[in-house]
């Protein structure tokens, strides 16, 4: 709990608390630019915190070619949302929960039910596909409230970041803020302003 990962996420949570507008369930969702760069990994552990604390949390794995997040928690594939689009098996059934947290998760994601999976819970962490390799975003802006944009610490290009939000206005006025991630701590202080946080932070990790 003391970590900087786990600050981090703390203060990610604080972000989307401030910019949420007033409404019954949140639509989060968690992207980069490139693969690789730690979405899947930092939307995992945003959702599973969340449902810690008691709210009611669905991870909805929305990045179909990449399945990252199916992958990581090695869940079965079947029943799916493909089963209950063809009415194969209802919803409930296609739903995983995680002991310990009571974290839902849906593999993958489906745009069709998101208006009825807004009525069951308080929060909707989605786990999106890059922006820069995939056009599956601009498809999907419509029904998410805020973006998370997570970037490699010297490995995501400042360009083209900022070339690909200034041709995207719609989904640059979603995000609202960049997670950096494998950040070398030891040089972060480097870049901070005097009596910034970071100025003070300790060398005890390599991700935030």
């Amino acid at each position: 709990p003391q970590s900087t990962f786990s600050g981090t996420l703390r203060n990610i949570h604080s972000t989307i608390g401030l910019e949420a507008e007033d409404s019954l369930c949140n639509v989060v969702a968690f992207t980069s630019m490139l693969p690789d760069k730690g979405k899947t990994t930092v939307a995992m552990n945003y959702a599973n915190m969340l449902s810690k604390s008691g709210a009611r949390v669905l991870l909805m794995d929305a990045d179909i070619r990449g399945s990252s997040l199916s992958k990581s928690l090695r869940l079965p594939e079947s029943p799916g949302i493909v089963d209950v689009l063809r009415g194969r098996a209802p919803l409930p059934n296609a739903i995983h929960v995680l002991p310990f947290t009571n974290l839902h998760i849906l593999l993958p994601g489906s745009r069709a039910l998101m208006a009825e999976l807004r009525n069951h819970y308080d929060c909707i962490v989605l786990d999106m596909p890059p922006l820069g390799k995939s056009a599956e975003a601009k498809a999907m802006i419509a029904h998410i409230d805020q973006i998370v944009l997570v970037c490699d610490w010297g490995r995501t290009p400042r360009s083209l970041v900022t070339q690909y939000l200034a041709h995207e206005s719609e989904i640059a006025k979603k995000i609202i803020g960049v997670a950096l991630n494998r950040v070398d701590i030891q040089k972060l202080s480097k870049y901070a302003r005097p009596g910034w946080p970071e100025s003070y932070t300790e060398a005890d990790s390599t991700l935030v």
